[in-house]
């Protein structure tokens, strides 16, 4: 179960690295360093959509997102990112950000991990964040996870 304690370790290193607390680690330093385009989005749209997200419906939100069966290392640090972001928005609330990390780590483990072992562990997701594909990568990943979980949480309303 080691890629469990590796996305453990990473979602509570995000959410840290939110709430202005130092990171630690190669990976979490990359991770953070690619999040940072959506958690400084301020956006009034998107910030207000996860608003709406109750914490519980985290699991469900992230399924949605996996609908097509498609995971890549884009999806894997959008969905970093909608875990900052969710967590800037609750960080003056530190029970709240236990339950968005404990619900972030069970819906990425659960959606990720075969994946992520199967691309040879985090070591991988640092030959992708120092490639030049991400830059191509991102943007449109970025959009697309956000754009699911919108999609499930107006649905929802």
């Amino acid at each position: 179960m080691r890629e469990v304690t590796e996305i453990e370790t990473l979602v509570h290193q995000t959410i840290l690295w939110v709430t202005g607390k130092p990171i630690i680690g190669e990976q979490h330093y990359c991770l953070s360093r690619l999040t940072e385009v959506i958690v400084e989005l301020d956006d009034p749209v998107l910030t207000s959509h996860v608003k709406k997200l109750p914490i519980e419906d985290i699991e469900k939100a992230v399924n949605k997102v996996f609908d097509d069966h498609m995971i890549n290392w884009g999806r894997v640090v959008a969905l970093f990112a909608f875990c900052a972001k969710m967590a800037l928005l609750h960080k003056d609330h530190p029970g709240q950000l236990k339950d968005i990390e404990a619900r972030f780590t069970l819906a990425i483990f659960s959606q990720t991990a075969w994946w992520i072992e199967k691309q040879g562990g985090w070591q991988n997701f640092l030959t992708f964040a120092s490639s030049e594909k991400k830059n191509e990568l991102l943007p449109w990943t970025l959009f697309g996870v956000c754009g699911s979980i919108l999609i499930y949480i107006i649905c929802k309303s």
